[in-house]
Parts: C-alpha cells; structure tokens; sequence
C-alpha cells in the first residue's frame, strides 16, 4: 500500500482500497483478492476517462476546465463507482435502507460517504430509464455547457433535481416491493 508516485505531504494519499492517478501512471495495491484489484483498476481508468472527457487531457488545458466547472461528488464518485462496479444486491440493499430511512431525501444533504451510493443510484437509474448512451451524452453536455443540470435537462428534459426525485420514487417502490416480498412469500 505504500509508493513513491506522487509523494506529497498530504497523509490521507492512497489510503488502501483508491487508486491514485498521478500523471498517466495509475497506482493501486493488491492484498490477494484478484477481485478487489480488478475493481481498483476499474475504478482507475474510469476516474481517467471521467477527468478527460469532463476536463481535458492536458495539464493547462484541465486546470483552466476544472476552475470553470465544478462536480459534486455524488455525479463524480458515483459515476466511478457506477462504471467500475455496476449494480449489485449489496449496493441495491444499502440504496434500499437509504431511501427507506430518508438519508437521500435531499441533494445537498448527501453525506461525504453515501456520496458514491447515491449517485452509482442515480447514474444506475438513469441508464435503466433513458438508456446507456444518455449518460455520455450527459458527460459531454456537462463539459460544454459547464452546467450540470443544463446537460440533465438537454438530455433527459428533466434537470438533476427532477431526475433525483425519479430515481428516490423508483427506489422506494423497489424497496417497498421488497419488504412486501419478504413478509408475504
């Protein structure tokens, strides 16, 4: 868990379980799981396509682009994680409990660590109901219209707090279908 690629003095770098992108070099560990690696590396290649297609490939270029644009983390995080992972009964289970608990209930009351499950939710609803390809299409609007919820309401003609809602609307159906399934076989 330990490398010399882009030492700083910053002690949370690569805290076991990120990949660390510095340059074109992508850092990860394995501690035997081959699975854990393939997520890492997943994970990695992802977080670089995202950055490149969102902020460009050079080094000017992508700082000026990452001043104009701002993401939050859940379109980020769980853009990364929704690309990498894909959808699993773990995650289906914790967005369950989220929305069944009103964790999600608002956009800008999502928590540092449900970021990634929320949005990995989100980006998961919106290729269910508009189709993979409107999620590029919505990574290049974000680029050129520097406005997240333009590039939602161009795409899917709904903005981000319209598609939010769907997806909490779809979530707490699944869930309550689910409880409903457990109590009577």
């Amino acid at each position: 868990r330990q490398t010399n690629l882009g030492l700083s003095t910053d002690i949370t770098a690569n805290t076991g379980g990120t990949a660390k992108i510095i340059g074109n070099k992508l850092s990860v560990y394995f501690n035997g799981n081959l699975a854990n690696l393939d997520r890492q590396i997943r994970a990695g290649i992802a977080e670089a396509l995202i950055d490149d297609i969102l902020f460009g490939g050079r080094a000017a270029k992508s700082f000026l682009n990452s001043t104009l644009l701002n993401v939050p983390d859940w379109y980020k995080k769980g853009l990364i994680a929704y690309l990498s992972e894909g959808w699993n009964t773990t995650i289906d289970n914790i967005v369950s409990d989220g929305v069944t608990f009103d964790r999600y209930f608002s956009l800008s009351r999502v928590s540092d660590k449900d970021a990634a499950i929320v949005g990995q939710g989100l980006w998961q609803h919106v290729a269910d109901a508009y189709g993979e390809s409107s999620i590029a299409n919505i990574l290049y609007m974000t680029k050129v219209s520097r406005n997240i919820d333009n590039a939602f309401m161009f795409i899917v003609g709904n903005d981000t707090k319209g598609v939010w809602y769907e997806w909490i609307d779809a979530a707490a159906r699944n869930a309550m279908k689910k409880d409903t399934s457990q109590k009577f076989p």
